[in-house]
């Protein structure tokens, strides 16, 4: 009985530095830290049309500023943008001068194979006169029934 009861606290013991590993990770990690933050920080340079630019009015917009804004209303954060010189990008990444990078190290891949898009994405954007308007996973894309351009995109290329 001694026997099972030490190797009980052993198991508890080693359960316990485990889980406390796991908070630890947890609470160091740059998702935590955004989301205490309350603030997606994302480095880009606007020179790489048509991912980030600058409007005629200075404001930065682009794919990957459209992706990123997506990105912080479904984390619940606001979104800081962050114009860095590309020779600057990763080192400001290092430093936690932003969380993320998206210029141009944004896998994004554009395709109207929705056989290739439902096997290869876990999330699929359809994008409606230069505005993403629609964003989810392959499965509920491609059976949307309440985006009527959606709708009309998928009936032309089936």
């Amino acid at each position: 009985m001694k026997k099972f009861f030490l190797i009980l606290v052993g198991v508890i013991l080693i359960g316990s530095i485990a889980h406390a590993s796991d908070i630890n990770v947890w609470r160091q990690s740059t998702l935590n830290q955004i989301l205490k933050r309350g603030v997606l920080r994302v480095g880009l340079e606007t020179g790489y049309m048509p991912f980030e630019m600058r409007s005629k009015t200075g404001s930065i917009i682009g794919f990957d500023v459209d992706v990123a804004k997506l990105m912080a209303k479904n984390m619940g954060v606001k979104l800081k943008l962050i114009n860095t010189a590309w020779d600057g990008i990763i080192p400001a990444l290092m430093t936690d001068k932003f969380d993320i990078i998206m210029s141009g190290m944004t896998m994004i891949v554009v395709t109207h194979e929705m056989g290739f898009a439902k096997k290869a994405a876990d999330r699929i954007a359809f994008v409606d006169k230069g505005k993403i308007t629609e964003t989810a996973t392959p499965d509920d894309i491609l059976n949307n029934d309440t985006h009527p351009q959606l709708r009309q995109f998928l009936d032309k290329i089936n």
